[in-house]
């Protein structure tokens, strides 16, 4: 069917297509924040060692390029299956702003790396990537908090 990497996504999506939906408490709620989360903190984390790669010429920038396009994929279907879910009150309005500028803020730089990427400046993939970090912990911060 693909290589394990896209199986591996695959598994994601599927996952998060069972989060998808109403949430009748802020608990519940709560737990998709959470799942979300750490999820994206995952892609993220992707994200960072591909970098890694690139800076220490251990890829093709065809593998790059290809490794930068399935994970801005991938959250972006992780954002998208969250933003389908239903905030039951005003205190979970408040944690899906928060999740939101997260995964805008990784969103953004994703799209940024690829781009770059496929334009052929590998090397100023590492200043691109520089609030990834940031992003990275604050994704697991999120995701500890509402577990």
């Amino acid at each position: 069917m693909g290589t394990p990497l896209v199986k591996r996504l695959l598994a994601v999506l599927l996952l998060l297509a069972a989060c998808a939906g109403p949430s009748f408490s802020y608990r519940d709620y709560e737990r998709k924040a959470a799942h979300t989360a750490d999820e994206a903190a995952s892609v993220v984390g992707s994200a960072m060692l591909t970098v890694e790669l690139a800076n220490g010429r251990r890829a093709t920038r065809a593998y790059l390029s290809v490794l930068l396009g399935e994970a801005e994929s991938t959250l972006g279907a992780i954002q998208q299956t969250f933003e389908g879910v239903q905030p039951p009150d005003r205190h979970a309005d408040r944690l899906r702003a928060e999740l939101g500028e997260h995964l805008d803020g990784a969103a953004d730089v994703l799209a940024a790396l690829r781009i770059e990427v496929r334009r052929g400046h590998v090397d100023a993939l590492a200043g691109i990537a520089e609030p990834l970090g940031g992003l990275h912990d604050a994704l697991e911060k999120l995701a500890e908090e509402h577990r």
